[in-house]
C-alpha cells in the first residue's frame, strides 16, 4: 500500500460547493444583472455603505458642538498718548492661536506719540489639538502654560506696564475652553480675552 500523501486528502463529498459565477454578461448562467435588477443602488456594487440616497447626510444633520460663549461684551476706553503721565511706557501683547503663541513687547513714547517694537517671540504650542471628545488636550494645555509662564518672565524683565492676552477660535470653540481660561487665571494670574470669530 502506498503511503498517504497530502495531495491524497480531499474534502468530504457535499461539504463544499462549486462557486457560482454571477453577472458575467448575457451569456452567463444567471444573465446580465444576476437578479440585481437594472436601476438603483441595489444594482451597483461600488455604492458606499453610508450612502443614504441623496438627501443631506447624517453627519451634516446632527447638531454640532457649540463650544463656549464669548462671555460679556468687552468695553473699550479711549486713552490718548498725550494723557499718559509717564514719558515712555512698555506694553505687551500675547496672541494664543491654534498652532502658535506670539509675544510682542512695544515701547510707547508719549512725547513723540509713537511706538517702537522692543521684543518679539513665538512658540509652537499647537493648542488646536483635541481629544476624542473635542476638548483641548492636556498636552497642548501644558505647552501653552509653559509658554505663557516664559512670556510673563520676559515681560517682567522688560519692565512691561500693561499686558494684554487674547485667544482665538481654538479656545472659543472647545467645550473645555472656559476651564482653560480659569486655569490660566489661577496658575499664572493672566486674564485672557476671547476674540469673536
Amino acid at each position: 500500500m502506498d503511503k498517504l500523501r497530502f495531495h491524497h486528502l480531499k474534502p468530504t463529498p457535499g461539504s463544499t460547493k462549486k462557486k457560482l459565477r454571477k453577472g458575467r454578461g448575457e451569456a452567463g448562467k444567471r444573465g446580465k444583472t444576476a437578479g440585481r435588477g437594472t436601476k438603483g443602488t441595489g444594482a451597483r456594487k461600488t455604492v458606499p455603505a453610508y450612502f443614504e440616497g441623496g438627501q443631506i447626510p447624517l453627519y451634516r444633520r446632527i447638531p454640532k458642538l457649540k463650544g463656549i460663549g464669548n462671555g460679556p461684551k468687552m468695553a473699550y476706553v479711549v486713552v490718548n498718548v498725550s494723557d499718559l503721565q509717564e514719558k515712555d511706557i512698555s506694553v505687551a501683547s500675547i496672541d494664543i492661536g491654534t498652532n502658535s503663541t506670539h509675544l510682542l513687547i512695544a515701547e510707547i513714547n508719549s512725547d513723540l506719540k509713537s511706538f517702537s517694537i522692543k521684543f518679539t517671540d513665538k512658540s509652537t504650542t499647537r493648542l488646536g489639538e483635541r481629544d476624542e471628545e473635542g476638548n483641548l488636550s492636556e498636552e497642548s494645555i501644558q505647552r501653552v502654560l509653559k509658554t505663557l509662564k516664559r512670556f510673563k518672565e520676559y515681560c517682567k524683565s522688560n519692565g512691561v506696564n500693561q499686558m494684554v492676552t487674547a485667544a482665538t477660535s481654538a479656545v472659543r470653540e472647545a467645550p473645555n475652553g472656559r476651564d482653560f481660561l480659569n486655569r490660566v487665571q489661577s496658575d499664572l494670574d493672566i486674564q485672557i480675552e476671547l476674540i469673536s470669530g
